[in-house]
């Protein structure tokens, strides 16, 4: 049994984004989250004051990306996925070394994890974002696309991989979401760039929609052509039904 995983389980409460500023919670130079972390989880909770809760920690542990697919997994046919004929070449001949291969592609912890809850899922979404990199790393966007090259799969939730810089954003949402998940997205999107306006702007994300196992690149002008289409959700008018929530979370409280 390993006994560092109740203490890194604390750790990671007691760095809950409420502690985030100065990170206090976190004792020693070795248990100390990354600078660029913190910030990022500050960014985004600022961001998010029209939900509920925002919650958070850090994960020593772990990667952004989806898991790979073991020896003596079926190769998914090329029409459902998005794995290079090299790797599938590459599979064939050393499923082991290409789940190895797969596995060193993954980006890797450490992690922020900031858990979304909101008011009314009708109108916004549960998210789970994480984001992992660090400062003067390399670029995002080429290492997902190496990722991507593996097929690695994903849980059939509504997924997104948003690259910034040094930086990749994950995005999940449950599948009832449903035609909602644009808007959502799009509003990460936004907010990552509003949180690091000194990196490139993503120009496209990773997206793997509700149900199907892997990533294809969409552009963030597709996204942003999607989070602008008017849709009727539980009964209620997208994108106005959010953007009328947005400016009651702006509006002070009266007095008692």
């Amino acid at each position: 049994m390993n006994e560092q995983r109740p203490r890194r389980a604390m750790l990671a409460m007691a760095g809950a984004l409420a502690a985030l500023p100065g990170a206090p919670a976190w004792a020693g130079a070795d248990d100390r989250p990354p600078e660029a972390l913190v910030r990022w989880g500050n960014a985004i909770k600022a961001a998010y004051p029209h939900y509920a809760t925002v919650t958070g920690g850090f994960e020593r542990e772990g990667a952004i990306g989806g898991r790979c697919l073991a020896p003596g997994e079926p190769t998914p046919p090329s029409a459902r996925h998005s794995i290079s004929e090299a790797a599938r070449a590459a599979r064939a001949a050393d499923p082991a070394g290409a789940e190895r291969a797969c596995v060193a592609a993954l980006i890797p912890a450490p992690l922020l994890q900031v858990k979304l809850e909101p008011k009314d899922q009708r109108v916004f979404a549960h998210l789970v974002l994480r984001v992992a990199g660090e400062e003067g790393g390399p670029d995002a966007k080429a290492k997902l696309e190496a990722l991507l090259d593996h097929g690695p799969l994903t849980n059939r939730s509504e997924q997104a991989l948003i690259p910034i810089g040094p930086f990749v954003v994950e995005v999940a949402a449950p599948c009832s979401v449903g035609g909602g998940f644009a808007y959502d997205l799009y509003d990460v999107i936004l907010a990552i760039q509003a949180a690091r306006p000194d990196l490139a702007p993503p120009s496209a994300v990773a997206y793997s929609p509700c149900a199907t196992h892997g990533y294809r690149w969409m552009s963030v002008a597709e996204v942003q052509a999607s989070a602008a289409q008017p849709r009727e959700l539980w009964g209620l008018d997208m994108p106005e039904a959010r953007e009328d929530a947005r400016k009651r979370a702006a509006i002070p409280a009266g007095p008692l």
